[in-house]
């Protein structure tokens, strides 16, 4: 990404594509937006329950209930007394989202990943040598070399995908009123822009992926076979942008005032969610790439995730009614919980057995 090149859609590559005239993001003129700054909701409306994919997952996981520990949940996400440590699979996706959109979530930016050890000979050499203690750093990591081999294929392949990535469509927070009090919330990788697809030239809502191998079969993300993971993530991005409430996001006058008929596309459900999805430990890498993942969501899903959040909000708020949330010891909710007395928080019903 160059924030030195105007964002422009180019719609006109595509005969059902609508063009937008005149390109409102040209350089040099009035309607240029502004440099996007960093919007937090949860700041911002107070009081208000709001509702993230990524709060949710953690309690329901295809519409129903998963094992979690009430108290850690209500202590790091809802509280936010306390925060798990960024794990290096999550830094490694946050440099690779640096690299390639020039931020990650919520703004940050991670200019580096942990080097290869230095031995102490080694070290003191180097001092000798007269390079800085500060600039001192071990080498690179073969993984964190097959990232930013990966980053450097990106906006080769944004071209050949008639994409448009700029900083006014990345990381882009919408927030939108449910019912009552309940409020849904998400940070879009890539929004608005087109891509080819298998399908032909499309809206999209895209969402960044990093991960080992985008074949594997196992775990929560077995991009392998994706029809057995949990798409709930898709379903809330496609929701957001449909009627953008501007009072809600006046962050976005900006971009609607630019670009109108993009907004109406999005209420009118045009837009579809992809993910783009890359892998870092398998070669060659140029296979370790996966664009042609689209989410459904009709009108089965969109009453699926609609019950899904009712239910995420009613078990939540009968933890809030209670006197003493209760606890959930096992080894694999205990091993890395930052409410437990061992870790520096005061949780002492914890257990580190691992029964097997």
């Amino acid at each position: 990404m160059n924030p030195d090149i105007p964002f422009d859609l180019d719609t006109s590559r595509a005969d059902d594509i609508q063009v937008v005239e005149p390109n409102p993001f040209h350089e040099g003129t009035s309607n240029m937006v502004p440099a996007k700054k960093k919007i937090d909701f949860r700041r911002q409306h107070p009081g208000k329950f709001i509702v993230t994919q990524s709060d949710m997952r953690l309690l329901i996981r295809k519409g129903e209930e998963i094992p979690h520990c009430p108290l850690q949940f209500m202590e790091v996400k809802i509280f936010r007394n306390f925060e798990f440590p960024e794990s290096l699979s999550m830094l490694k996706g946050s440099y690779f989202e640096t690299l390639c959109l020039g931020k990650g979530a919520g703004g940050k930016r991670i200019s580096d990943l942990p080097r290869k050890a230095l031995t102490d000979k080694r070290i003191r050499e180097m001092i000798a040598s007269g390079i800085p203690e500060s600039d001192i750093l071990g080498e690179k990591t073969i993984d964190q070399e097959r990232i930013e081999q990966q980053a450097m294929r990106f906006p080769m392949r944004v071209d050949e995908l008639k994409m448009v990535v700029h900083e006014q469509n990345t990381q882009v927070p919408v927030l939108k009123h449910l019912w009552g009090d309940v409020y849904l919330s998400g940070e879009l990788d890539i929004w608005p822009t087109t891509m080819m697809t298998p399908e032909g030239l499309r809206w999209v809502v895209v969402d960044l992926k990093l991960t080992g191998d985008v074949n594997s079969q196992w775990g929560d993300f077995c991009w392998g076979t994706p029809e057995h993971m949990d798409h709930t993530q898709g379903h809330i991005y496609l929701e957001l942008i449909e009627n953008i409430d501007l009072d809600l996001n006046p962050h976005l006058k900006p971009l609607y005032a630019s670009l109108p008929k993009v907004f109406e596309k999005a209420n009118k459900g045009d837009f579809e969610f992809y993910y783009w999805v890359w892998g870092y430990k398998k070669e060659p890498l140029h296979l370790q790439e996966k664009c042609n993942i689209r989410v459904r969501y009709g009108p089965t899903e969109r009453a699926e995730l609609k019950e899904s959040i009712r239910k995420y909000v009613a078990i939540v708020e009968h933890y809030l009614s209670m006197d003493e949330i209760p606890t959930n010891p096992s080894y694999e909710l205990c091993k890395n919980c930052p409410v437990g007395a061992i870790f520096g928080g005061y949780c002492t019903h914890m257990t580190l057995t691992q029964v097997v």
